[in-house]
């Protein structure tokens, strides 16, 4: 299970070049969305906020759940996300807790409130 801690604010809304996107097994209506933030807001990184060997932070879509389900079960019978999954290449914007992964040791936005496309940069 997945351990967070608050970084003590939400991610600031900005536009981040999009890079990747994987669905998560075994949590296939999970989605991982990796991004680099735009230089103003590289102090959103930490050390070990990287993918395929560029500064990246992983922002993560969940299912629509009310609440927080106890266990992985009780999340795979929630409904799928409503949020729109980026392509890449769009520049996206990206609203949601900013916390610490104390299993990866990366930052992350977790779970993605809102997310707005822009198209491709």
């Amino acid at each position: 299970m997945k351990s967070m801690i608050s970084l003590g604010e939400s991610a600031q809304r900005a536009w981040y070049p999009f890079e990747s996107s994987q669905r998560v097994w075994p949590r296939p209506r999970d989605h991982h969305l990796w991004f680099t933030p735009d230089p103003p807001f590289t102090y959103l990184l930490n050390p070990e906020n990287h993918f395929q060997g560029k500064p990246s932070m992983l922002a993560e879509i969940t299912p629509d759940c009310p609440g927080n389900p106890p266990d992985s079960s009780a999340a795979a019978k929630c409904p799928q996300t409503r949020l729109p999954i980026p392509k890449m290449g769009d520049h996206i914007a990206i609203d949601g807790p900013w916390v610490f992964d104390t299993n990866h040791g990366w930052n992350e936005i977790h779970p993605v409130d809102a997310i707005t496309i822009s198209g491709q940069m």
